[in-house]
């Protein structure tokens, strides 16, 4: 009963650092909703809307999800990826929509399947880091020859 109670200490300590850190991304996501454009509307480095007397400007997709959506499963994902070695397999994936879904996005929640297809294109902020560092190698190699 004892090794019992302190498997469950670590689920509930695990569980509650999850919901913090579930909890400071969604503060985050606010306080970038309160800064971006409405969806549709890509901004300047103002972070004010372009203005209509300057050339044509790209407008977003009608299903493109808002500026910092996905930050809070991104977290998750990354927080695991750091914890396991690994990257989180469908099942993770799955259990973290089960569980964190519809209180992350209350309004406008994503199918698991959805999350399942986002995670396919994520990596480690190093890893973001490293692929932009190699690009831009490239590109400066390309334009020296």
């Amino acid at each position: 009963q004892e090794s019992g109670r302190m498997v469950d200490d670590g689920r509930n300590k695990e569980r509650e650092q999850l919901h913090m850190l579930v909890k400071e991304v969604q503060q985050q996501v606010e306080r970038r909703k309160q800064s971006a454009p409405p969806v549709g509307q890509p901004s300047t480095s103002s972070g004010q809307p372009e203005s209509s007397s300057k050339a044509p400007v790209k407008r977003w997709s009608e299903g493109r999800r808002p500026l910092g959506f996905w930050d809070p499963f991104n977290a998750w994902w990354r927080a695991e990826y750091k914890k396991l070695g690994r990257r989180p397999t469908s099942k993770e994936i799955n259990e973290w929509h089960e569980k964190f879904a519809s209180r992350t996005w209350s309004s406008n929640c994503p199918t698991a399947k959805e999350t399942r297809k986002h995670a396919k294109c994520l990596r480690t902020v190093e890893g973001v880091r490293k692929y932009f560092r190699e690009y831009r190698a490239r590109k400066t190699r390309k334009e020296d020859t």
